[in-house]
């Protein structure tokens, strides 16, 4: 019972951080010249190197991995790091709101990975989760507005097909964190997760934008803003591989949507970006088909332990 309250303690304390890391994206991304592939790389260096630091520390070996472990945590390292690194770039391809809301979709893939994978029987509310949420995500692709007013004043095309991917790669990622459990310390994992992302940022960016990788507007402040996003990063990554560790993975999936009260309020508030009623629509069914799915696992009305099987 201890371990499961921590567990949801940390799951809140991570996705209360992450929430002030997408705000800081977006500010600095709508008020400087630098861009998504710089914050991605320092991203994952920090990482790196704080995880290594705290593996020295602690004198945990990154390299001590039992061999049955060894091909999970490579899957956590891959899929984690390039959801990681495409859930950075989307913030330069949507508005804040709608990039949180994609973010919000990632719950759902669980049960299509079950469905696909692992042959589990969806029923009825986990069907009713699915076109909810895909409802809420096809009316976001449909309303997307050129014309967008505030930091962004073009939405991307590419936009949402991206977040898609990224949420999709961020939940085999988190999927693999809950299959490794506590076998590898969570300060090992989120290095190798460190290494992945600065990794593949820096190839990403060599083919897809080369001149990206020009000096950026790298201001005392800048780089104050720049620096508070990656330690953040680093907190959060290693609060949520510590809260999988300890926790059910519905439990502390629920605990992102603490991140819609600083996502929606800072995007109109601060940064001008127009909600419609459309948009809102669209976000809310999203939420709706998560949140109804997580809480009535947590209410033990649904059978968790089959519909999670893969996270155990």
């Amino acid at each position: 019972m201890k371990d499961n309250v921590m567990g949801s303690f940390f799951g809140l304390l991570a996705f209360t951080v992450f929430g002030f890391v997408n705000i800081f994206n977006k500010y600095i991304l709508a008020t400087t010249h630098i861009n998504t592939w710089h914050i991605s790389y320092w991203r994952g260096l920090t990482m790196c190197l704080f995880n290594i630091i705290a593996c020295l520390y602690f004198r945990i070996s990154i390299f001590d991995i039992k061999r049955e472990h060894s091909l999970t945590l490579f899957f956590r390292t891959f899929f984690g790091g390039a959801g990681q690194v495409l859930n950075t770039l989307q913030f330069g391809l949507l508005s804040l709101s709608k990039a949180q809301a994609m973010y919000y979709t990632y719950p759902i893939w669980t049960a299509i990975i079950g469905w696909l994978f692992l042959k589990e029987r969806l029923n009825k509310y986990d069907i009713f989760s699915i076109v909810s949420a895909f409802t809420g995500v096809l009316i976001l692709i449909l309303n997307r507005n050129p014309n967008q007013q505030g930091a962004f004043k073009i939405e991307s095309p590419y936009g949402v097909p991206v977040a898609l991917v990224a949420t999709f790669f961020i939940s085999l990622g988190d999927v693999c964190s809950r299959k490794i459990g506590s076998h590898i310390s969570h300060y090992v994992s989120p290095a190798y997760l460190g290494i992945a992302i600065a990794a593949m940022t820096s190839v990403l960016m060599l083919i897809v934008d080369p001149s990206a990788q020009a000096i950026q507007d790298y201001s005392l402040k800048n780089v104050g803003i720049l620096g508070a996003i990656c330690v953040l990063s680093w907190m959060f990554i290693v609060l949520i591989t510590k809260a999988y560790q300890l926790e059910k993975a519905a439990r502390v999936a629920v605990m992102v949507y603490i991140q819609i009260v600083f996502s929606t309020t800072v995007d109109v508030v601060y940064f001008g970006n127009t909600l419609g009623a459309v948009d809102a629509v669209g976000i809310v069914l999203i939420m709706a088909g998560n949140f109804l799915i997580l809480v009535l696992k947590c209410m033990n009305v649904i059978d968790a332990c089959n519909y999670l099987r893969i996270l155990i």
